[in-house]
């Protein structure tokens, strides 16, 4: 304002009381001038009414700095009372917590009471402010309704305002700011009697009506009903690109929902799964393990967790010999294992890990549906499934990770091939899986919050394999026998425990299984460190064949891939998705290029090469460390 009215600071000493500390100071800073050279320099200018009215208000919004509502009522009263002049002093009452003043300032100037403003949606959002300040929430409930009844309709942000209040009560009225939220797009509509020019834009909720409802539930505690409005807000979200003919697909993940949001729904995301995945080890009942050593098993570090720590080092694997020591690990790293994969997945804001998310767990529903490659596969029944393998998977935690996620976004049943060289495990697979069929993720389930429709839609099944032979060796039917249909790999805390194996063989397992996955396959990759991504991503890259074969395929480049941080969790993660065709099977012998595919422009971006290097620079180190060479 100041800048549009160069001379306002000369109405500054024309006020009939001193103006409040620091409003002299606002204005002069905008022009440049030190407070009393800018008051000096135009104390003899003359002033319009409309300069008056706005010097008013900015005066009046000085006195919220020092929350001197006493201050800010009198220059109110002392002058021409406009409306943004008194939206201004009720803003200061609601900062003072002087919410009753707001309303009584709000009553006094009403025009319809013998006052001087004709009240409008400005001054009834400014009385709402303070009421949300101070978690008046019964008092804004009646306040909304009072100004649909004189004309004048509430914005969105006026029920924003009311929904925040219901969030700051105590205790938290989520369910009152829940109804608002729903209750947003039918009841503050124009009514007859509206009264103030054309009819304004619908009311609708928006992020901010998302988010403080959010914060209202998680005042109150209630996931429960953070998770329904999480899902409502996808299916709003969806609506509106539909609507917009936008070709984003179906929102289901937390990069599809409005930035304003994403912070709170990640937090419900957390909580909701730590609920799910601690509710369901209390179910799992190992073999191996008695009821009376369960507590220490979660306080106390096991054997095997020092043995898993000494393989990250020497890149040797331990022994899952012990069914007692395999029985605890389930137990103790339960939570968040199973989490591991699943935040990794829906966290993840690359459009071409989302597309592949999409296209595995909600076939029709990635960016553009119309490619089907890598998609969920049909069962004997006709349903669609989701082909999970997971490599190394001891206890299933990938399972249930999977399991989870597809829970959590409504997605198709998930099918898991769960695959280790111990076959020990099978024991451990047996009784998650037995879990998960008895309880499911209780509530937490898009398609049913009760949890029973969506209870043993989730199969698994164990085998054995061995990462460090060929996919035609004995050891790895399995792997060949479900390798066609599987649309989801899963290697876990399982390749750096055998690093000197895999380079041994020249990774020849990854070799062969990136060569025959289905075009539109998904990799995960996590682990204790990135030092083994540059050889996997050069695996991937030289499993396609040349260049040509890839440019006749009619794809830009072979694979896409992203290291991915997740907030709050430990490790390293690699995803990568497959365009690239199928080869033949008809031979597992791979030529490497003379020159490494890493160096090659066609593959990779410049960033991504300053990743590799310096990955491939710290493994060096690291083996110059342990007196090994790679």
């Amino acid at each position: 304002l100041v800048g549009r009215f160069p001379r306002l600071p000369s109405l500054l000493p024309l006020l009939p009381l001193p103006p409040p500390p620091g409003a002299r100071r606002v204005l002069s800073s905008s022009l440049g001038m030190e407070p009393v050279a800018a008051a000096d320099d135009c104390s003899h200018a003359a002033a319009s009414e409309i300069a008056a009215d706005r010097m008013l208000t900015t005066a009046i919004v000085a006195c919220g700095k020092t929350r001197d509502f006493k201050r800010a009522i009198e220059l109110l009263n002392s002058s021409r009372v406009n409306a943004y002049g008194l939206a201004a002093a009720i803003g200061v009452c609601g900062k003072s917590g002087q919410w009753q003043k707001g309303l009584e300032l709000l009553r006094q100037h009403d025009a319809k009471a013998g006052g001087a403003v004709e009240l409008d949606e400005v001054c009834f959002n400014a009385a709402l402010g303070a009421l949300e300040k101070s978690g008046r929430w019964q008092e804004a409930l009646e306040l909304l309704n009072e100004m649909r009844d004189l004309g004048v309709l509430p914005t969105t942000r006026s029920v924003n305002h009311a929904i925040s209040a219901c969030g700051k009560a105590l205790p938290s009225q989520h369910e009152e700011a829940l109804r608002l939220v729903e209750d947003m797009s039918w009841r503050w509509q124009p009514c007859e009697n509206h009264t103030h020019g054309a009819a304004p834009a619908p009311v609708v909720p928006d992020a901010g009506s998302i988010t403080s409802a959010l914060a209202a539930c998680e005042r109150a505690g209630d996931w429960d009903a953070s998770f329904r409005l999480i899902q409502q807000t996808h299916e709003l979200t969806s609506n509106a690109e539909a609507d917009a003919d936008t070709d984003n697909g179906c929102s289901i993940l937390l990069n599809d929902l409005p930035a304003p949001v994403r912070k709170r729904a990640e937090r419900v995301w957390r909580e909701v799964t730590k609920r799910c995945l601690l509710s369901l080890r209390e179910a799992v009942r190992p073999a191996h393990l008695a009821e009376e050593e369960r507590a220490a098993v979660l306080t106390t570090r096991t054997e095997l967790d020092v043995a898993l720590s000494a393989s990250a080092v020497s890149g040797m694997m331990p022994s899952f010999e012990s069914g007692s020591e395999r029985a605890k690990y389930t137990i103790r790293h339960l939570p968040t294992r199973a989490a591991k994969v699943a935040d990794i997945l829906y966290l993840q804001q690359t459009d071409f890990v989302q597309a592949a998310v999409k296209r595995v767990l909600r076939p029709g529903c990635e960016l553009g549906a119309a490619g089907a490659a890598g998609a969920a596969e049909d069962d004997a029944e006709g349903e669609r499934r989701c082909n999970v393998m997971s490599l190394g998977g001891g206890p299933g935690f990938d399972f249930l990770s999977m399991a989870l996620l597809s829970d959590y976004v409504g997605g198709v049943g998930v099918d898991a091939l769960v695959l280790d060289y111990e076959a020990g495990w099978e024991e451990c697979v047996e009784s998650v899986a037995e879990a998960l069929g008895a309880n499911g993720f209780g509530v937490y389930s898009a398609e049913d919050s009760g949890g029973g429709g969506q209870r043993r839609r989730h199969r698994c099944t164990f085998g054995e394999c061995d990462i460090t032979q060929a996919l035609d060796h004995p050891s790895n039917v399995a792997v060949q026998k479900y390798m066609a249909a599987s649309t989801v790999f899963v290697a876990a805390y399982v390749v750096e425990e055998n690093r000197l194996a895999l380079r041994r063989n020249g990774y020849i397992f990854f070799r062969n299984i990136m060569q025959v996955a289905q075009p539109g396959s998904l990799f995960v990759f996590t682990e204790t460190t990135h030092r083994q991504w540059p050889d996997i991503v050069q695996t991937a890259m030289e499993s396609c064949g040349d260049e040509c074969a890839v440019e006749r395929a009619g794809v830009e480049r072979a694979w896409d891939f992203v290291f991915p941080r997740v907030q709050g969790k430990r490790g390293n993660q690699l995803v990568m998705v497959k365009n690239a065709p199928v080869r033949p099977a008809s031979s597992y012998d791979f030529c490497s290029t003379s020159a490494p595919l890493l160096e090659d422009e066609t593959w990779i971006s410049e960033r991504e090469r300053e990743q590799l290097v310096l990955f491939k620079r710290d493994d060096e180190m690291h083996q110059a460390r342990v007196g090994r060479v790679p």
